[in-house]
């Protein structure tokens, strides 16, 4: 969606830097973001134009008040799962609904707003959180040095050192690590 009036994407116009999360409040929006020159020069603007922001873990942290389209998805009724920045006036979020229906009259909510739109994928819902189980064996394998290229622990020897089929750790192995690597390019992009 087009954010033409949000503060911050005018802010940063003619600075290499990338907005790579928000997190959406009732009344402001917090903005992590990365700066190919560290931020110190974007730091100053920012500070000129009276924006909180602070520096820490090589990212700046953001808070504006929330623009037309923070306030929209600010809302009760979506979840937003993410949102990153897709160049200085387009940000680009994943939601969650309920239903079709609830895609419908969010689509009719949008249609009565000035926000320019663009729906690029409707996927239905998936589990991607690890389960009790995935957490605790991808753990021992990790403290195992299986994971490492020169490892001792071999598969067959893992699953012993758990007590299960070499076949069964394998599927576990795999589904857990598909929900990891997912999670990594979903918060990522």
């Amino acid at each position: 969606m087009e954010t033409k009036d949000c503060e911050l994407s005018q802010a940063l116009s003619g600075f290499d830097c990338a907005i790579d999360r928000i997190s959406l409040g009732a009344n402001a929006t917090t903005h992590r973001m990365v700066c190919n020159d560290g931020g110190r020069v974007v730091m100053r603007r920012l500070a000129r134009r009276k924006l909180k922001v602070h520096r820490a873990a090589g990212s700046l942290w953001v808070n504006t008040p929330n623009c037309p389209a923070c306030s929209f998805f600010s809302s009760p009724f979506y979840t937003v799962l993410s949102a990153r920045a897709v160049g200085n006036d387009t940000m680009q979020y994943r939601l969650l609904l309920h239903s079709i229906r609830d895609l419908r009259n969010l689509e009719a909510r949008m249609a009565t707003t000035s926000i320019h739109y663009n729906i690029k994928a409707i996927a239905p819902y998936a589990r991607r959180e690890l389960t009790e189980r995935q957490r605790d064996i991808l753990k021992i394998a990790l403290d195992k040095g299986y994971f490492e290229q020169d490892s001792r622990t071999s598969l067959t020897k893992l699953a012993g050192m758990i007590g299960i089929s070499p076949s069964s750790l394998s599927e576990i192995l795999r589904r857990g690590l598909k929900k990891s690597v997912n999670f990594y390019f979903d918060h990522r992009e």
